[in-house]
């Protein structure tokens, strides 16, 4: 359970080169890495809290995981915005119908390269917004504050 290969390598090539731009540095402690499950977003947040590394916002690789972190967010007491933000990624179907919604990004070429074989590149560009999507693709609902 790397995850350190296909799309989910690109998305974490993106958050660390969006952290280089803003002139921050990746921290280890809050990467943690699965498959795209939820089950697999529980683990990776309960990872993460274990280090007790300070963090206000998730950015998981994809809505499953995000989902699965949430719950344990919940769990320990975490209030979703208030205390941290959580964005997912793909758009899924689950994402829309949660409580709250999840703020989520939507591939802009995620519906025309499924079957294909191949993943489409990412640059996604944050925006502010509420249940609307961004010119970045980004969805944005109540989880992210």
């Amino acid at each position: 359970k790397s995850g350190r290969g296909g799309d989910s390598a690109e998305r974490l090539a993106a958050y660390r080169a969006a952290l280089h731009e803003a002139g921050m540095e990746a921290d280890a402690r809050l990467i943690a890495f699965g498959e795209h499950r939820r089950e697999d977003g529980r683990s990776a947040m309960r990872q993460i809290l274990a280090t007790g590394a300070p963090f206000t916002a998730v950015l998981a690789s994809n809505d499953l995981s995000c989902l699965g972190a949430m719950e344990v967010l919940r769990a320990a007491g975490q209030r979703i915005p208030d205390d941290v933000a959580v964005i997912g990624f793909d758009d899924i179907l689950d994402a829309r119908s949660h409580l709250p919604p999840l703020t989520t990004v939507r591939h802009p070429g995620q519906r025309r390269a499924a079957g294909h074989g191949r993943n489409p590149p990412f640059a996604p560009v944050a925006a502010p917004g509420s249940g609307r999507f961004s010119r970045s693709g980004i969805l944005c609902s109540a989880s992210h504050g």
